[in-house]
C-alpha cells in the first residue's frame, strides 16, 4: 500500500473504516433469535462461490454475480445480516480461497466497500419499504427493491471509480465514464 499516492491510501483507509463500523453495528444488531440463520447459512456460501462468477459489462467492467445475491439478502434477510455475509463471502472467496492473490488491502477494501454499500442499500429499502411480508406486495415494496438496487450499483461504481482514479491520478469523471 506504500505505493500508493497519500490521497489514495486516506481513501482506502477512510473505506475500511466505514466498513469496520457498518460491521460492528450489523453485528451488535443481530439478535440471538436464530429466525435467519438457516438461510444465512445458505446464502454464504453460495456469494462465496458466486464471487467466481462475473458478468461482463462494456468497458472491461465485471459485475460478480454475488451482487445479486447480497441485494436478495437485504430483502430477505435484512441489511445487519447481509453486511456480515458480505464481509465473510469476500474474506473466504478473495483471502482464503484464492489465497490472497489480491493484496490484503484489496481484500479489505472490497469486503469494507461492500459493507458500507449493503448498508446503505439496506437502509433504503427498509425505510421506503411497507413491511408487508408479502416480497413486493405494493408499489412501495417494488421501488424499495429498486431504490436499493440502483443505490447498490451506482455507489459500488463510484466508490470504485473513487479509488482508480486517486490510484492512478485520472479525473473521477473521466475513470467513471469510461468503465460504465
Amino acid at each position: 500500500m506504500d505505493q500508493l499516492p497519500v490521497r489514495a491510501r486516506q481513501y482506502i483507509l477512510s473505506v475500511l473504516f466505514l466498513g469496520g463500523i457498518a460491521t460492528l453495528a450489523a453485528a451488535r444488531s443481530i439478535s440471538l433469535s436464530w429466525e435467519y440463520v438457516p438461510l444465512a447459512v445458505v446464502l454464504l456460501p453460495l456469494m462465496v462461490v458466486f464471487e467466481f462468477f462475473m458478468i461482463r459489462l462494456p468497458r472491461g467492467v465485471n459485475v460478480s454475480l454475488s451482487t445479486v445475491l447480497r441485494l436478495a439478502s437485504i430483502i430477505l434477510i435484512g441489511p445487519a445480516y447481509t453486511i456480515l455475509l458480505t464481509v465473510s463471502s469476500f474474506v473466504i472467496a478473495d483471502g482464503i480461497m484464492r489465497k490472497f492473490q489480491k493484496t490484503w488491502y484489496k481484500v479489505a477494501f472490497n469486503a469494507s466497500m461492500h459493507a458500507v454499500v449493503s448498508a446503505v442499500s439496506g437502509i433504503a429499502y427498509l425505510a421506503i419499504t411497507d413491511a408487508d411480508p408479502r416480497l413486493a406486495s405494493s408499489l412501495y415494496d417494488i421501488g424499495a427493491i429498486a431504490m436499493a438496487g440502483l443505490l447498490y450499483v451506482v455507489i459500488n461504481s463510484v466508490m470504485i471509480s473513487v479509488v482508480v482514479a486517486l490510484a492512478d491520478g485520472l479525473q473521477l469523471g473521466y475513470v467513471w465514464a469510461n468503465n460504465q
